[in-house]
């Protein structure tokens, strides 16, 4: 089975950061006790929805921009808004008899 590739890896394929600055990032992130993608962020080294959709990548899930996907009118009435508001979570529909969803942090 093929190893995961790690978050600074997919951004330096797509040519957002070089490996040098995956290093600096990697520094930062261990002195303020931050992930890598936190770390690229508070650097500006990288944007947060270009980390957004290589940790999507990382995990193989799908980068949802609520800005430009619309979302169900009764997205609402999937979840009780107390586990969405506590998990950070937003019911999108159902897809193939499951539930889509869109999560703010793919590593919770």
């Amino acid at each position: 089975m093929a190893s995961q590739k790690k978050l600074g890896e997919i951004l330096v394929e797509w040519g957002i950061i070089t490996q040098k600055e995956v290093a600096k990032a990697l520094e930062h992130a261990k002195s303020k006790n931050l992930r890598i993608g936190e770390a690229l962020i508070d650097l500006k080294l990288c944007n947060e929805a270009n980390v957004y959709k290589a940790l999507a990548q990382q995990h193989g899930m799908e980068y949802i921009d609520l800005n430009k996907d619309l979302v169900p009118s009764n997205a609402g009435t999937l979840i009780p808004e107390e586990m969405m508001r506590k998990h950070l979570i937003l019911p999108l529909g159902m897809e193939s008899g499951r539930l889509k969803l869109v999560i703010h942090d793919p590593l919770d």
